[in-house]
């Protein structure tokens, strides 16, 4: 299940505080600038900061999807990774079936679940385990759905 960065200031260099799984909901409690927002976990009352790409109003047909596949098919297409933006969801297939979803953070960086959360290294090719250095899935398409 992706996940999303919060941070202690609303900075990608600052100090992570916890981290917003895919589709949990949250209070915006206040925006600064055209970026950031200062939220609330309705789950667990953390607070923090988070890119206001990551967050996007509920949609009851987007929550619905479960399967990597079916929400595949939301959203536009980012045609290249080098267009993409934080909080774009990068698919993974392995053969023609696809798989596996993260999200991606920007630098070259993608946070999924595989195992755990993770942080590792995405390029146009796919995943690249931050421990081994070899690549663990194959990039698919990358999909802008907030």
């Amino acid at each position: 299940m992706p996940a999303a960065p919060v941070r202690r200031k609303p900075n990608h260099r600052k100090e992570l505080v916890n981290q917003l799984l895919f589709g949990e909901t949250v209070k915006v409690l206040k925006q600064k600038g055209d970026l950031w927002v200062k939220i609330r976990s309705l789950h667990d009352g953390y607070e923090g900061w988070l890119t206001n790409t990551l967050l996007k109003e509920a949609d009851e047909d987007f929550a619905n999807t479960r399967d990597a596949w079916q929400q595949g098919q939301e959203g536009k297409a980012v045609k290249k990774l080098k267009d993409a933006l934080p909080g774009d969801l990068a698919f993974f297939d392995r053969g023609e079936e696809m798989v596996h979803v993260g999200i991606l953070l920007g630098n070259e960086k993608i946070i999924h679940a595989s195992g755990r959360v993770r942080i590792d290294s995405v390029d146009k090719k796919g995943i690249i385990d931050a421990e081994t250095g070899k690549r663990t899935m194959r990039l698919k398409s990358v999909r802008r759905v907030l």
